[in-house]
């Protein structure tokens, strides 16, 4: 009997010990966590901003399309012409706007116009 209680005993204190130290000694978790939708496409973009800005400093123009840009502007990483939800970049060049060039992502709903969450992203350059 005086077995069993020392033994009962051992493994009460025993808990009490393991639990302290795992209060002060949290189990190590892995706190990386996935980049969002709309952190991948502003990474997306701004590296296809650069590609682009390449390609106007060759040509004298903005490239209309994504085809114009891979002829003129090596990309090793293609991943750079679609957004964070895996859909093409588009390329906005306006006759009537000088110098310029909008790279545009529909966000989440994959629409233009959206809203909030929705919202699309826009990279003006320069």
């Amino acid at each position: 009997m005086n077995l069993l209680k020392r033994t009962v005993v051992a493994i009460v204190i025993a808990s009490c010990v393991f639990g302290l130290l795992c209060l002060i000694y949290p189990f190590q978790r892995n706190t990386r966590q996935k980049p969002s939708e709309v952190d991948v496409t502003f990474d997306h973009l701004d590296s296809l901003a650069q590609a682009c800005e390449s390609y106007q400093s060759r040509v004298g123009a903005w490239p209309p399309n994504v085809t114009s840009l891979l002829t003129v502007v090596p990309i090793k990483n293609t991943n750079i012409l679609v957004d964070g939800w895996g859909r093409a970049i588009v390329f906005v060049v306006y006759t009537n706007v000088t110098n310029s060039m909008w790279l545009e992502s529909y966000g989440a709903d994959a629409l233009p116009k959206g809203a909030g969450m929705e919202a699309d992203i826009v990279y003006r350059l320069p």
